[in-house]
């Protein structure tokens, strides 16, 4: 099987809800109950400083929910144009710190993928 583009990896992850999240080093993939292609998570973790920079910068292709986050996506300029759009709603959960709020969210067990 053809690994996928990072557009299309990213795309099959959002029509799967799951959460790309950061972990120290790489990215982690949270997809409960559902199977993520290995292919799609090689292609992720190939790109992982790239998708790394998504996250922190919120950006629609890492949304995992896009449907009902849309309300919420942010276009800088007066319209739309490729590359430009965030999600404020992922900005916000970004910006939960999680020791703080005592959650168990980190107790929540998700493949990390490995750094090489």
């Amino acid at each position: 099987m053809n690994k996928p583009s990072l557009h299309s990896a990213l795309n099959q992850l959002q029509q799967q809800h799951a959460f790309l999240r950061l972990t120290a080093r790489s990215v982690a993939i949270w997809s409960p109950g559902r199977v993520v292609p290995r292919v799609v998570r090689q292609t992720i973790a190939e790109h992982r400083e790239e998708v790394r920079a998504l996250i922190r910068i919120s950006r629609i292709e890492v949304c995992p929910s896009p449907a009902l986050h849309r309300q919420e996506w942010h276009y800088p300029g007066p319209e739309w144009t490729t590359d430009s759009a965030t999600c404020a709603i992922c900005q916000r959960l970004a910006d939960i710190d999680v020791a703080e709020n005592r959650s168990n969210y980190e107790k929540i067990p998700m493949r990390t993928m490995s750094v090489r």
